[in-house]
């Protein structure tokens, strides 16, 4: 504990007195000083661009290759149609594509067409905005996942507008967004994520012509200011997550860029021993992340890995810990992913990839790191999400990868149940069911049959748009959860307890309680039992509420949107798309227990909000008490 307050004083001090010296230079209008490295002259243009560690392509030929290679893996003219709407400014936008008209305004919402000013974010409150306003969306555009897409259409064509673009691009960002004076200066890891995606953008144009000593020192002095102030405003705090992660991610970038200097070299070490340390600290034991959010753990996997081959490139060696916690991080994230390439929304909802290599990224296609995995621990199962390969493993190793992909033995698996206990996530499978129990926080579930999504998670809206809103979400109500006498509870159960994990062909059983209403003046303990049936084809999901006082119990079932949810009789339920249905009864021997339908909200991804429905519970009973939901797959 001392070490840490001594950490969280140093990372609060070092912020203060980084400010300070930007006051000092933007009030004084002098120019902030950057760590001295030798400027790139023109006789050095040459061996720069040669040298340029990202590149994933050494010569011509290989050029060549990566180019017929991408025309294997992609869709040649959708990767020109998405430059194309990039050259006239149009961007996507969580699924929606948005005009940002003649000239892109970096420090606007386009969804609420708030236009924050520049000025020194810690001077005023940039989350003070009119209701509807979302930092994020102005945040999204600055990520400059733009680059990828003109990079990858460059490749295809060597038309030099997509150069020019690229270029104006960057120049246009530079000018009009000063350093540390704009709203694309005040989260670090946005900063990291926007570094990484330029310096990789380059290496699609590295050997262009208008690529000139001008642009290049540029690009130098703007990798310099990322990571000056990455390394000024680090996400360090006692419970540390993606942020943090992504931090190191893009210190370990632009110090490689910098390997043969001091300031390069340093920011390696830093990044690579703090990775050694956060993957533990960050991941339980079987590759599920501690932070709340199963989206998330996508980014805290992309961050790792993007990690280990940017730094192993350039001779660092991660330890056997580390590799087999990756691992284990791959193994969750293909158990997570459904037919459909979804996740369970359950926690924080994201944006998108930090790097969108893949065509598939623009839909947020969560399947798109087992590629890596695949081709990182040879492992066949993830190869049958991508049995040729993807863009990205192109971009990350070059056309050689296929040489060594071919050889991965292509073994598509079908999932079948599994527990992740030190995580608390566990997967409940039959013919066709795919059961989701998040059982370490929440106590939540979901259901994918057939599939379709059937019972949900209310997913995440937005973290500014409408704080009321989030927060409503953030609450037990919109989990498929019990809670009692309207008590809200999420993110604070006690000591949750495992009690049985049993699975087989026959049936899965899962029991486990919490103790978060053990402070109530009747103390409460929650246990919920998962039964699945395999030969019966049936889920029990039994709720036992253990006292000795009256209490309020309510609890909530959310339906997918394209569900057709009707009401058969007394606690007993029809949900269906088209031919595929389920049945849902409610047992119980409470006289005061009813059940109804009724319309909630629902938030499929990120800054998507509509309308769903759901199955409202509720019951006033003397306890111990309990009631069984069992649902029935027909």
């Amino acid at each position: 504990m001392p070490y840490l307050i001594r950490k969280l004083n140093y990372s609060f001090i070092r912020k203060k007195i980084f400010r300070r010296e930007v006051e000092a230079s933007f009030y004084s209008n002098r120019k902030f000083p950057l760590p001295v490295v030798p400027k790139i002259k023109e006789s050095g243009i040459e061996g720069f661009k040669k040298e340029f560690p990202f590149r994933f392509f050494k010569d011509q030929d290989e050029c060549t290759a990566s180019k017929l290679l991408l025309g294997n893996l992609e869709s040649k003219n959708e990767i020109i149609l998405n430059a194309d709407k990039i050259l006239a400014n149009r961007f996507t936008l969580y699924g929606d594509e948005i005009d940002l008209g003649d000239e892109i305004s970096w420090n606007k919402d386009y969804v609420s067409s708030y236009k924050w000013e520049n000025n020194l974010h810690w001077k005023s409150d940039p989350f003070n905005t009119p209701h509807g306003t979302d930092i994020k969306n102005a945040w999204e555009i600055a990520r400059f996942h733009q680059g990828i897409s003109l990079g990858k259409a460059y490749l295809f064509t060597d038309d030099e507008k997509y150069t020019d673009k690229f270029l104006q691009l960057f120049n246009h960002f530079r000018i009009n967004n000063p350093f540390c004076a704009s709203v694309n200066w005040i989260d670090s890891s946005e900063v990291a994520v926007r570094l990484i995606n330029v310096i990789y953008s380059l290496s699609f144009f590295i050997d262009s012509p208008l690529i000139n000593e001008v642009f290049i020192n540029d690009f130098r002095d703007f990798v310099l200011f990322h990571s000056v102030f990455i390394e000024n405003n680090l996400n360090y705090s006692r419970h540390r997550g993606s942020g943090y992660l992504i931090n190191l991610l893009g210190l370990a970038s632009a110090g490689v860029l910098f390997k043969d200097h001091h300031y390069g070299k340093k920011n390696m070490i830093f990044a690579f021993h703090n990775l050694e340390q956060e993957i533990r600290s960050q991941v339980h034991e079987d590759g599920i992340s501690y932070e709340k959010s199963i989206p998330y753990h996508l980014i805290n996997l992309e961050s790792l890995y993007l990690s280990k081959i940017i730094l192993e490139n350039s001779g660092s060696t991660f330890s056997e810990g580390y590799n087999r916690l990756l691992q284990n991080m791959f193994e969750a994230q293909y158990n997570y992913i459904r037919e459909d390439k979804s996740v369970p929304q359950i926690g924080d909802s994201i944006t998108s990839h930090i790097l969108p290599f893949n065509l598939i990224d623009n839909d947020l296609d969560y399947s798109a790191p087992l590629a890596v995995g695949a081709y990182l621990f040879s492992e066949g199962n993830y190869k049958s999400f991508f049995p040729d390969g993807s863009a990205e493993l192109l971009f990350l190793f070059g056309p050689g990868f296929t040489q060594n992909y071919s050889r991965i033995r292509l073994e598509p698996v079908e999932k079948r149940s599994k527990g992740f206990i030190k995580g608390g996530h566990y997967f409940l499978r039959g013919k066709e069911i795919d059961a989701f129990v998040e059982a370490h926080e929440i106590f939540t579930f979901d259901l994918f049959y057939k599939g379709k999504q059937f019972i949900v998670d209310r997913g995440t809206y937005s973290i500014s748009a409408d704080p009321d809103l989030r927060n409503r979400l953030y609450s037990i109500r919109y989990h498929n959860s019990v809670y009692i006498d309207d008590t809200q509870i999420s993110g604070l159960i006690a000591h949750p307890k495992l009690l049985e994990w049993k699975s087989n062909n026959d049936e899965d059983i899962l029991s486990v309680q919490h103790y978060a209403y053990i402070k109530f003046p009747d103390p409460v303990i929650c246990k919920r039992t998962f039964h699945l049936n395999k030969e019966n084809i049936n889920l029990k999901i039994k709720d036992e509420l253990i006292g000795g006082a009256e209490h309020l119990v309510n609890a909530n079932i959310h339906f997918h949107p394209s569900i057709l949810l009707e009401k058969l009789g007394d606690n007993h339920f029809s949900a269906a798309y088209q031919d595929i249905r389920i049945e849902i009864k409610l047992h119980t021997p409470s006289a005061y227990f009813n059940s109804s339908i009724r319309e909630a909200e629902y938030s499929p991804r990120y800054g998507k909000l509509g309308k769903t429905r759901k199955i409202s519970i509720h019951s006033e009973d003397k306890f111990p008490s309990f009631f069984v939901t069992e649902i029935i797959f027909l």
